[in-house]
């Protein structure tokens, strides 16, 4: 009993003890109690209850970075077991991830990656060395419960807030379908995977817009974002209805700040309705139409009636003129 591993830890155990299960030598011994390798997984259903945090859910290395002693991080990495080698393969792409997942990118991006950030890696060597076996082909990767074989082979699009991807394949309110490509690439966790927030932004394909989709309100929270007090009211609010506050008035930046506070990069009311489907300008334009067509058609009846009643009148005048004429009575003006 007092030679079990519980006992004299896994230290002597695996330095004198090994045989006992079969191990063929201590390395192998050590290497089986490693934890497994984690990646990114920001919508696994222990995520989508809140802990975001949790290895399981950030990844090895992104909790490993948070660590700011340098022994401490390089322990931290050496606990788990090596990663396997992986080549770009969109197709088996995690769609929970951000699409800077090293299954996504490939070890070889992924490397270039993390070691021009140079916080847990000092060089490009340094990540690939870490990885045991050889280039795998996209088809032979892990099938996890969460991948999607057939997901696009092209770039991410860029997302706008609340884009028509948030809500499918699972996205959660903090996904980039939902936040957006900018909030999301300002994510502490997110920017220390990529050497600036712009080659964070850059990665994902500048498309033509998209539309959001439309949310009502919801009774379940009380804050001031869309998903809260619903679309319309998120659309009609500050700084869209401020007259008074406009750029002529503020000023360019103090103008545009106002919206990117709000992290909704959109110019307009207008502009925020249109990406949910809904376009003012074509309506206001409709009915423009509708009310300058309405006022022409009216216009000419009433012009009508003006000129058949002026005929009318002139007609008896002429009429009366005769008449008095006949009688050889004098015409009297007014």
């Amino acid at each position: 009993m007092l030679e079990s591993e519980e006992c004299i830890g896994i230290e002597a155990w695996c330095s004198q003890l090994y045989a006992q299960q079969n191990y063929t030598g201590a390395k192998t011994c050590f290497y089986a109690r490693r934890i497994p390798w984690h990646y990114i997984s920001l919508l696994s259903p222990g995520c989508r209850r809140g802990r975001l945090w949790h290895e399981r859910c950030q990844g090895t290395e992104a909790i490993c970075m948070g660590t700011e002693n340098v022994e401490q991080r390089a322990q931290c990495i050496a606990r788990s077991r090596r990663p396997l080698w992986a080549s770009k393969a969109w197709r088996s792409c995690p769609a929970t991830t951000a699409f800077y997942d090293e299954r996504c990118m490939g070890t070889d991006m992924w490397c270039e990656v993390q070691s021009t950030v140079k916080v847990i890696y000092p060089s490009v060597d340094d990540c690939r060395g870490l990885r045991d076996g050889v280039p795998l082909d996209s088809a032979s990767l892990p099938r996890i419960e969460y991948l999607l074989p057939n997901h696009s082979a092209e770039r991410p699009p860029f997302s706008r807030v609340y884009s028509e991807r948030c809500g499918e394949s699972g996205a959660s309110d903090s996904s980039e379908a939902c936040i957006g490509t900018e909030a999301w690439c300002q994510q502490h966790s997110v920017a220390k995977a990529w050497p600036s927030q712009e080659a964070c932004k850059d990665f994902a394909a500048k498309t033509n817009a998209t539309r959001s989709i439309w949310l009502y309100p919801s009774h379940d929270c009380n804050s001031g974002a869309e998903s809260c007090i619903g679309t319309e009211a998120a659309c009609l609010n500050n700084p869209f209805c401020c007259s008074d506050k406009d750029e002529r008035c503020l000023g360019t930046d103090a103008w545009y700040l106002g919206y990117a506070q709000r992290g909704l990069n959109y110019t307009s009311r207008a502009d925020c309705f249109a990406m949910r489907g809904l376009e003012p300008d074509s309506v206001i334009n409709l009915l423009r139409g509708k009310v300058l067509v309405a006022g022409r058609d009216g216009r000419l009846r009433i012009a009508a009636n003006l000129t058949t009643n002026a005929l009318v009148l002139l007609i008896a005048q002429h009429i009366a003129f005769g008449s008095r004429r006949l009688l050889k009575e004098p015409f009297v003006k007014r």
